[in-house]
């Protein structure tokens, strides 16, 4: 596929810069990019997103089959349960988010973000044993989370077309680095219940939603203004 790219498409940059693989030239846009507010505020708003989605996928077996007794195809048929929200999130936000714009369904959708993380570690802590307390707080975990996470990162790339690679680079990065802290979390804690795998999405869910406020991106602040 790369070779037949390479050789069918045509070259759509019409000013290649002679500099761009140069380290000096990707470690000084990397550094520009996390020093600028908007970015690495939506950046970070995307990688925690992403770090509740990737605690779920680390525990998720463990759960439903070592503490519910759901089997391996149990597990199966729960797991896809889950990943329609993903699947109904996509297809709403898409809609949505030609009303709203970016930054008004980021806002919204880090709400339901937060508090189906926060029913999930309820449940968990109250030691209700039962699939459906993990797996409807996780389809509008989800449903939430597919409208929330792409909005961050249009957020976090579309202000700098001019380095789109050394931007999207950063964000992957920045994403798998704290989805990985997440997966380890999750590893590390794990009691034989569910709770920990609710509590570190919980954890990740509340920071998300608290660095959209806080560290608010200036494009987002002035839109309140």
């Amino acid at each position: 596929v790369c070779v037949l790219a390479a050789r069918a498409l045509p070259e759509t940059l019409a000013r290649p810069d002679p500099r761009a693989l140069d380290p000096r030239r990707i470690a000084s846009n990397f550094l520009m990019l996390a020093r600028t507010r908007d970015f690495a505020g939506y950046s970070l708003v995307a990688a925690f997103a992403t770090a509740g989605l990737f605690a779920f996928l680390s525990g998720s077996a463990f759960v439903f089959v070592g503490v519910m007794n759901s089997g391996e195809t149990g597990f199966g048929l729960l797991f896809a349960m889950v990943m329609t929200g993903n699947i109904s999130g996509a297809l709403i936000a898409s809609r949505l988010v030609v009303r709203m714009g970016i930054d008004g369904l980021l806002r919204r959708s880090t709400l339901p973000l937060l508090v189906s993380s926060l029913v999930l570690a309820a449940l968990a802590w109250l030691r209700v044993d039962h699939p459906a307390a993990v797996v409807a707080p996780m389809f509008f975990y989800m449903l939430a989370f597919t409208a929330s996470m792409p909005q961050a990162s249009a957020g976090a790339l579309s202000p700098h077309p001019g380095i789109a690679g050394a931007a999207s680079s950063l964000l992957a990065f920045a994403q798998f680095a704290i989805a990985a802290v997440a997966g380890l979390l999750v590893g590390l804690t794990f009691d034989g219940t569910q709770r920990p795998m609710a509590s570190v999405i919980a954890l990740f869910a509340v920071l998300a939603f608290i660095t959209l406020r806080r560290l608010r991106p200036a494009r987002h602040a002035q839109g309140r203004a």
